[in-house]
């Protein structure tokens, strides 16, 4: 244990020694892939942080809503209860229905024509609340496709610099000694290094977001699904017949 100690404090104490020893465009290319990676760090965290909200939310709507399909009491106080979950795409797309359709569909008044027209407004309504909510889950997962892109050519352009430096030196000094193009060459490698540590978590951090915002927007396409039958199955209970009286047989 001291001695991987002792290793790794070494090893830190050269990286800090490159880091300090570099050449001016090179601080600043290491400067841009660290705030790349602090950035990109907190964006993860935030990200992942309000995913699992909306995919708890939801998983917690989904056991209240799929009993409460059966009973018009049962989904106006499921209404009730969606308004105070904000954070569940799901709940925010119900309190929506209840808001707007839910009184209509199962009033009094009722006919099949005005059944057709609210369909049709909840279509055109939950693809709007789903569109905001959707795009409340996805604020900032793009910018970490950005830094996946090009934090790995701002590390390139660190490393080409410093070839390009070692070769320089190689010329001044008219040799290639280790003492002539170490330096420049470890830079570049620094550089590499740093651009690959900033795009690697980036990437598989946006390819796991891209897979979470898919369910999402899938539970809440099955929820227009399901609110659209809703409205459907009443349509049909209108429409049925009434059933015919049976005629008495006459008595002899």
């Amino acid at each position: 244990m001291p001695f991987f100690a002792q290793g790794t404090g070494g090893l830190l104490g050269d990286l800090g020694g490159l880091i300090s020893g570099a050449t001016l465009l090179g601080k600043i290319v290491l400067a841009i892939l660290f705030a790349m990676s602090v950035l990109s760090w907190a964006l993860m965290v935030e990200r992942g942080r309000r995913l699992g909200r909306a995919t708890r939310g939801n998983a917690r709507f989904w056991e209240q809503f799929l009993p409460a399909r059966e009973d018009a009491g049962a989904l106006r106080r499921l209404g009730a209860w969606a308004e105070q979950q904000r954070e569940a795409p799901l709940a925010v797309v119900y309190h929506y229905f209840s808001r707007e359709i839910l009184p209509g569909a199962f009033g009094q008044a009722n006919s099949p024509e005005r059944l057709r027209t609210l369909g049709e407004v909840l279509a055109r309504g939950v693809d709007r609340v789903a569109t905001e909510e959707m795009g409340k889950l996805e604020r900032g997962v793009s910018w970490l496709a950005t830094f996946t892109s090009t934090a790995p050519f701002i590390g390139l352009l660190g490393t080409v610099y410093g070839i390009l430096t070692s070769f320089l030196e190689i010329g001044r000094q008219g040799t290639a000694s280790l003492d002539a193009v170490g330096p420049g060459i470890a830079e570049s490698l620094v550089a590499t290094v740093a651009g690959l540590a900033v795009a690697i978590p980036a990437a598989v951090a946006y390819n796991y977001f891209v897979g979470k915002l898919k369910q999402q927007d899938a539970d809440l396409q099955a929820l227009g699904a399901h609110l659209g039958d809703l409205l459907a199955r009443e349509d049909l209970r209108l429409e049925a017949p009434a059933p015919a009286p049976v005629a008495g047989r006459a008595l002899s």
